[in-house]
């Protein structure tokens, strides 16, 4: 029963048993081989074991029988940016978007394809659209960080910014940068001290807090 092996090799994964999951899983695309759902999850057992060159055939081969299935186009960018093929997983996570514009993670996998093909500014817009649809996720405000790094390198420069800090003493930004940098370098005092200057500053910042 080609059901019963899928439902087995499905369950075997979720309990990260990803080689016993596997055999399962043979036996179900080989009674059917049509089943897009058997390729998918041979692809995520596959990237469990840290196969993830072998993964990128499964998620292949589950989105040639089923195209338009948003779940699996976001997979298979996502796996693509794991294995550096950044343009091929930009197009792939563009058409997930517009099967379900409304996953999150979608548009945190989209950053990474653009920054990682030299285009920070709409990485940025990528990136901000993930914290609109999930504020707290602390990963997606990293990536934030990351990809503003890239914009505008002098924010991460504390000399560049305790020269702001001098020239404009009531402007909330060079204290904000100041606390980031000290944050990132683990300096957690300073961290908290300069982030407080500048919630003083600007109590609406939403970065600051």
């Amino acid at each position: 029963n080609a059901d019963a092996y899928f439902f087995a090799g499905s369950t075997l994964i979720e309990l990260e048993r990803f080689s016993e999951a596997l055999g399962y899983l043979k036996e179900a695309g080989r009674l059917n081989p049509s089943n897009p759902g058997v390729w998918f999850e041979t692809g995520r057992a596959l990237e469990g074991l840290g196969r993830t060159d072998e993964a990128v055939s499964g998620y292949e081969r589950a989105l040639s029988l089923d195209p338009e299935n948003d779940w699996i186009l976001y997979n298979y960018g996502r796996i693509l940016n794991v294995e550096g093929k950044s343009q091929d997983a930009l197009h792939t996570l563009n058409e997930s978007i517009r099967q379900e514009p409304c996953r999150q993670d979608s548009y945190y996998e989209k950053s990474i394809s653009l920054l990682t093909t030299g285009k920070p500014e709409e990485a940025l817009k990528a990136i901000d659209m993930a914290i609109s649809l999930e504020p707290t996720n602390q990963g997606y405000r990293k990536q934030r960080l990351k990809i503003t790094a890239m914009i505008n390198p002098m924010d991460w420069d504390p000399a560049i910014q305790k020269q702001r800090m001098k020239q404009d003493p009531a402007n909330a930004t060079p204290w904000l940068n100041t606390g980031v940098i000290a944050y990132h370098n683990r300096l957690f005092e300073d961290a908290v001290r300069t982030l407080d200057q500048a919630i003083l500053l600007s109590p609406r910042s939403s970065e600051a807090w």
